[in-house]
């Protein structure tokens, strides 16, 4: 097995094939170079070489050069000791100064070693700049003014000086630009210096004259796709060495092999600049030539950031307080910034890599926080490098994971992986890891969880967890890795994509495999609606996968013993299960599903309901022999038993599921009710077998409107009623079936008479006893109090004037004005258009007024129901009702004829005026004592409000 160490040179080796001569900095004069043509704002043209007496007006127009530390720009004549004039200020007005620049950018494109094309490189004019005597600039580094900008371009125009050396100096290499270098001062000399922005220079102070410099960015477009020549020798070397380094990995017993590989640039970037197209001279070149090996090797490569932070004392360099290492703003060639926080030691450099020798050179960033005492000047220097990472295949995974932002790079990377996987087997194996991962993890957060098992809503990781488990389903159905799909989540397994896949995995096998499979997917339901989906949704994928005679005729004798052993053992049915029931009947027979119906209880009439309506429409079950006797004992089990509602825990379908009882259920109250065509169509059903069972049916419709709810009878059976009349219900047309005209007067006389009793009831009456006994505020010298209580405890009076003072007035509102129990209140106002004031004071009885109200909205309502279906005049109610007609329009209890299937108009009134307990209406009477005269009561059996009047 290779050595770490000979793979390491190796590598570099291979790398040092593809450097070029570029330089990080070119200078140089400009030959011929023309005038600029140079026009200050409010100056005019100025003519070079340049004067001492314009360059001081021009210096008259400037401002101060400032200078950016951080996000601050600031003025300090510490650090930089110039003048400038921006773009906006003056013109260059002569355009063979454009064309100049122009063949000044081909010289710089070749000497920087650029690969993005020349046309793809422009400079920007930025500043013109003045150095007087003694003007300077301290190092630093040029910031990224525009996207793009890879560096700077200085044009030094022709002006008699001495000094103002720009020293550019980058790893330890160092070159001069001299603008003060003039043959002839008369004529002067036009000269340009050009370097990278991560360049280190500084500007020597100006010993005399004037430097008066143009600056450019240089700028390239970052989308151009940049051409390098290929060298494969380069390549087959990259590539063996990054195979014996993968080998090691997979092999090694000792941790000699790094997870990663990292290499430094030649030139620092910004983590906006981190991309491949941004790269300068070899950098490019390098990265590039990485890259191609990478890809090919299924390996990744990744730019990032170095950093190093010291502490230690000024005042003493050799006493360091601590150092720490990280790499920051790991990023992908396209410039995608990922989350991942990998580990790190100087092992992992191609390079012989100490840090602590990197601290005598130049640091990026430091923070002192001046003299402390015993402790000293401590500081922090920051030390920064672009790096370029190397992960090997069998770490990618492990690398991708390493940070919060996890699944976004795990599902970024599955339909890749699932692509290479799909044309050979050398990708397999990852993207089989890959999965494993996916299925073994567990929510993010409790709170994620919650979210996801209640309402199917997830946000951020788990959400992206969530997809990366969706990819999962269908990866490893398509791979046959089927103990992993078993793993996943019932949301998971159900996917449209995963049960098309399912379809086609079922297709490749047969007997008892395609059972126990076809259980285990049906089990995901909760309900037999549930359970039933996913059959139908298997069985239709199942089908797409064109399978033979002989697989689909096993296949569907699976599905049977599935049905039989799976989905009708379920409990707790709802109307969606009874018509997934119906559905299964229907496909499998009868007899699969009659045990479970005829155990339901005989009072679930809106479930059995349910299953015979569904079983019978586009069947003629009735008419089959082998079925008919099952379907007649169905449905004598539901007239048995028959109500119209049936109050009771419901459970309510969640949304965003793609089938029914996957999740748990929220729990809500509801009313299940049957509805006009419900009812029809039951009523057909008894009709086609015999005349007397559709008597019997009607009959036994007319017995359950008394045990319904009252506002269910109000508003459904007010509506069959109304289609009765319409002849809507072709079961209950008379004139085609005289013989049953007796039954059906006597279900809508029912109905009616229900309506009027139950819902409507009795008209509430005034209140008998006024009597409010209220003292006041008690006291015997209160002549007022005692005046108004006298009217409180009056049993007949209702209202009250009283002439008082303005205070008094407060001082009755406050006793007397509120409420007194039962719904009785007194409302109290004061009369101020004369004095002595007018106290008001009035007795109110709230609950009366509401169930007044609510009595008049109710009658109100039916008689315009009755109105409506009852033709001009009642017309089509005479049919039915004969000579009560008129009594039913009225829509009061009074009214109505006794009737023996409702509650006789005798015995209403006397449960109303026997509901009281005689001695304590006794005891009320006696006392005077107010609540009973006013207070409602509900006799037993009854539904409806009925007030007591008592004297």
């Amino acid at each position: 097995m290779a050595d770490i160490d000979q793979i390491k040179a190796e590598v570099l080796q291979a790398l040092s094939q593809q450097y070029t001569a570029a330089q990080f900095a070119c200078t140089g004069p400009v030959p011929d170079a023309p005038n600029p043509g140079l026009i200050i704002n409010d100056l005019g043209v100025i003519g070079f070489p340049l004067s001492q007496r314009e360059a001081q007006v021009i210096v008259s127009k400037c401002r101060k050069s400032p200078v950016g530390k951080g996000t601050e720009t600031l003025l300090d004549d510490f650090i930089r000791r110039s003048y400038e004039l921006n773009p906006s200020q003056f013109l260059l007005a002569n355009p063979s100064w454009h064309n100049c620049i122009g063949s000044l950018l081909s010289k710089i494109y070749t000497e920087l070693g650029l690969t993005c094309g020349r046309t793809n490189v422009k400079a920007e004019l930025y500043k013109l700049l003045v150095y007087e005597q003694g003007a300077f600039f301290k190092s630093h580094q040029d910031s990224e003014k525009t996207p793009g900008m890879f560096g700077t371009l200085a044009v030094s125009l022709p002006s008699e000086h001495k000094g103002g050396q720009v020293i550019l100096t980058h790893n330890k290499a160092e070159h001069i630009f001299d603008s003060s270098m003039c043959p002839n001062p008369l004529i002067g000399t036009t000269s340009f210096g050009a370097w990278y922005s991560n360049v280190y220079h500084e500007v020597r102070p100006v010993t005399s004259g004037y430097r008066v410099v143009l600056t450019y960015n240089l700028v390239q477009d970052t989308k151009a796709v940049r051409q390098m020549a290929s060298d494969g020798t380069s390549e087959a070397r990259l590539q063996a060495a990054f195979q014996l380094w993968e080998t090691g990995l997979k092999e090694e017993i000792d941790n000699e092999y790094p997870p990663y590989l990292l290499h430094k640039l030649e030139h620092m970037y910004s983590k906006n600049s981190l991309s491949l197209n941004t790269l300068k001279g070899n950098d490019f070149s390098t990265v590039q030539l990485l890259n191609n090996v990478c890809q090919r090797l299924n390996a990744d490569i990744y730019l990032a950031t170095y950093e190093k932070a010291v502490e230690k004392d000024d005042e003493c360099d050799d006493e360091v307080f601590g150092r720490e290492e990280d790499i920051r703003f790991v990023t992908t060639l396209d410039g995608q910034q990922i989350d991942v926080r990998p580990d790190y030691d100087a092992s992992y450099f191609l390079e012989d890599y100490d840090p602590e020798n990197e601290e005598d050179s130049d640091w990026d960033e430091s923070e002192h926080e001046g003299y402390t005492g015993n402790e000293g000047s401590p500081a922090t220097y920051w030390y920064r490098d672009t790096i370029v990472m190397i992960v090997p295949p069998s770490r990618r995974l492990v690398f991708s994971l390493s940070g919060e932002d996890k699944w976004s790079i795990v599902y970024k990377r599955l339909p890749a992986l699932r692509q290479k996987a799909a044309r050979g087997n050398e990708a397999k194996e990852e993207l089989q890891q890959y999965c494993e991962l996916i299925v073994a993890s567990k929510p993010e957060s409790s709170r994620d969880r919650m979210y996801f098992s209640i309402w199917s809503v997830t946000t951020g990781k788990e959400r992206q967890r969530q997809a990366c488990l969706d990819l999962a389903a269908s990866i490893t159905l398509e791979n046959g890795w089927t103990d992993m799909f078993w793993r996943l989540p019932a949301e998971q397994k159900l996917k449209p994509d995963a049960i098309r896949l399912l379809g086609r995995h079922l297709c490749l096998h047969s007997g008892m495999r395609i059972e126990s499979e076809l259980k285990q997917i049906i089990k995901c339901g909760k309900s037999i609606a549930g359970k039933h989906g996913i059959l139908r949704d298997v069985s239709l994928a199942f089908k797409k996968a064109s399978p033979s005679t002989e697989q689909q005729q096993s296949f569907e004798e699976c599905c049977k013993a599935v049905v039989k052993e799976v989905i009708i053992q379920s409990s707790g049915l709802d109307r969606t299960d009874m018509s997934a029931l119906a559905t299964i009947a229907r496909t499998f027979g009868i007899e699969t599903v009659s045990p479970l119906i005829m155990s339901l209880p005989s009072e679930h009439t809106e479930n059995l309901t349910e299953f015979v309506l569904g079983f019978t429409k586009q069947n003629e079950a009735l008419s089959n022999p082998d079925s008919s006797h099952i379907c007649q004992e169905i449905m004598d089990k539901l007239w048995h038993g028959f109500q119209y509602t049936n109050l009771q825990q419901q459970a309510m379908l969640p949304t965003g599921l793609s089938y029914p009882g996957i999740a748990p259920r929220p729990r809500t109250v509801l009313a299940e009710s049957l509805t006009t065509e419900e009812l029809t169509g039951l009523l057909t059903i008894a009709k086609g077998n015999s005349s007397d069972e559709l008597l019997d049916a009607l009959g036994d419709m007319t017995k359950a409107v008394a045990k319904a709810n009252s506002r269910y009878v109000s508003e459904q059976l007010m509506d069959f009623v109304k289609a009765i009349l319409a002849h809507e219900v072709p079961p209950l047309m008379v004139e085609d079936n005289p013989e049953i005209y007796d039954s059906v007067s006597k279900y809508i006389s029912t109905v009616l008479h229900d309506v009027i009793v139950r819902w409507i009831g009795l008209q509430p009456q005034k209140p008998a006893n006024w009597c409010l006994p209220h003292k006041g505020c008690g006291s015997s010298r209160c002549a007022d109090c005692q005046h108004v209580a006298k009217f409180m405890s009056d049993r007949v009076q209702k209202f009250l004037e009283y002439q008082v003072g303005v205070k008094r007035c407060t001082h009755l509102d406050y006793y007397f004005g509120g409420k007194y129990g039962d719904g009785a209140q007194c409302t109290t106002q004061v009369d101020q258009h004369k004095k002595p004031y007018t106290w008001k004071c009035t007795k109110v009885h709230k609950v009366y007024n509401e169930q007044l109200k609510t009595w008049t909205q109710r009658r109100t309502e039916v008689q315009a129901d009755l109105s409506r279906m009852g033709g001009k005049n009642g017309e089509r109610l005479r049919i039915y009702l004969g000579d009560k007609t008129d009594a039913f329009l009225t829509c009061r209890v009074e009214d109505l004829p006794s009737f023996e299937d409702g509650l006789p108009l005798e015995d209403l009134h006397t449960s109303a005026l026997n509901v009281k307990n005689s001695k304590k209406r006794k005891a009320d009477h006696d006392s005077g004592e107010y609540g009973s005269a006013f207070q409602a009561k509900r006799p037993r059996g009854m539904s409806i409000d009925i007030v007591e009047i008592s004297d």
